[in-house]
This record gives structure tokens, sequence and C-alpha cells, in this order.
């Protein structure tokens, strides 16, 4: 394909990939911006790497031809230019901030891990390399927490600081978990279970009282209790549930079995 060509393909306003040269493709994802892959073939498997930089007309077809046939040259002495991509993007990962922002990209529900990274492990390690955080450090996290009288959140933020390092690990970003050793007897001590309920009789209180203080709990707030105490569910059970898990006509929610008794996911 010549330049006349790839306008007449782009001017079609239609999503897809379009062969240009040899291992050369012109790729729309977004009507209105393209931008360059090159294909390539390694171990036997087919790969299309976005060329860096390579959105069209920004970069010119000779320029994307040059980047290709470097790329392929590579591929020819072995090199794999996704893996060695991925290896220069791990290198920029220095304090346990960046790989906290890197992880939280591949967690299923990532806003059950921010609460403890933001609140409980960030102000105290986020700035701090990887590599260079150890025992001492951990034990500072949970005994403020457990300090603030919070049992609950102290295992729970130890628990995610053994998940993040073990991650840390597997990458060689860290060479040990500096929170291995550490147990719940460590922190908030082993949780027993509770069984605190509610009377009808305090209910109809607690509702009684919501509604003489609607300028301090709103009727947002309002319906959202009677919504989370109805179905006796956890509240990120109800937060995060998705609109296909609901029959509306048969009055049935079906939850999702991942999503029920999981503190941590990673």
């Amino acid at each position: 394909m010549n330049d006349k060509q790839i306008k007449s393909f782009l001017k079609d306003q239609t999503k897809g990939r379009k062969a240009v040269a040899d291992n050369l493709y012109i790729r729309v994802q977004t009507i209105g911006k393209a931008y360059w892959e090159v294909r390539y073939s390694i171990n036997n498997k087919r790969k299309f790497m976005r060329i860096e930089g390579g959105s069209y007309p920004a970069m010119s077809l000779a320029t994307a031809k040059h980047k290709s046939s470097s790329l392929i040259q590579k591929v020819r002495e072995g090199v794999d230019p996704l893996a060695e991509k991925a290896r220069a993007d791990s290198v920029k990962i220095r304090t346990v901030d960046d790989w906290y922002k890197y992880l939280v990209r591949n967690l299923k529900h990532p806003e059950i891990t921010k609460r403890y990274y933001e609140k409980e492990i960030r102000p105290l390690i986020g700035d701090l390399t990887i590599s260079h955080v150890n025992a001492r450090d951990i034990k500072g996290i949970i005994d403020k927490v457990t300090k603030s009288n919070r049992p609950s959140i102290a295992n729970k933020t130890l628990l995610c600081c053994k998940k993040l390092f073990n991650h840390a690990c597997k990458l060689d970003l860290a060479n040990n978990n500096p929170a291995t050793a550490f147990k719940p007897a460590d922190a908030g001590g082993v949780q027993k279970s509770r069984a605190i309920v509610l009377s009808f009789s305090e209910l109809k209180t607690v509702f009684e009282i919501f509604r003489q203080n609607q300028d301090m709990f709103v009727r947002d707030n309002y319906l959202a209790i009677s919504l989370l105490l109805s179905p006796g569910v956890r509240k990120t059970e109800l937060t995060a549930a998705k609109w296909e898990e609901f029959d509306l006509e048969k009055g049935v929610w079906k939850l999702e079995e991942e999503r029920t008794k999981q503190v941590l996911r990673m």
C-alpha cells in the first residue's frame, strides 16, 4: 500500500488491521485514529506489536517501514520485541508505589485492596524502594493499625502486604517477602465470628432516627442501608453488583461465587 491507499482505507471509517508491506500493518481501533503495527513469529507463535510512537500520519510510511525492518531484524536474532519491551517497563518500577500502580491494573477487584494500600500501607512505605523494605517496616504498618483499635483491618492490611510482596518476588523486584514471618497474632489476632444482631424493634428505632435527621442522613443513604439490610450481604457485594446478576421478573439475585467472602484477590 502507498499513502494514497492508506488514506483511502482510513476514509472508509472502518475498524480493523490492514497489511501495508511485509510484516507492517496499519490498524484502526477507534475511528479517526490509526497506528502502525509489526507482525512477527517467534517460538512458533505469531504476534503483533505496536510501533512506539507509531500513530499515523505523525509517523510516515517510510519511517514505519524502517522501524518495522529493525524489529524484524531483532526477531531474526532471537529477540522477542514484546518481551524486551515488558522487561524495559519493569525496570521503571522502583518504589512500592510504582509496583502497586503496576499490579492494580491486573486485579479483578482493585477497589478491595485500594482501601488498605492507600490508607495503611502507602503513607509508610509507598516511597521506599521495593528491595529496601524490611520486616521492621511491615511491623510499623500493622502496629499502627492495631494501636488504632482496628484488629480486623490490621489482619487484612498484613494480608495485603504479603500478597503485594509475593508478586514482587515473582518478578525479581524483591529477593524476599518482608511480611512472610508475621502471623495474625502479630496484627489483630485470630478473629472470632461475631453474633451481633439488631432486633426488629431496634431497627425500627434506627430508621426512625434516620427519618428525623434527613438533613444529615439523606434519602440516598436511607435507601442504601435498606438495600444492605434486606438481603443481608456484605457492603462490597452490594456496591459491586452488576445488572446481569439480577432477574427482576423472578426476584432473584445470583451473586457470583468469586465475589463472596473474598477479602483480597491478587
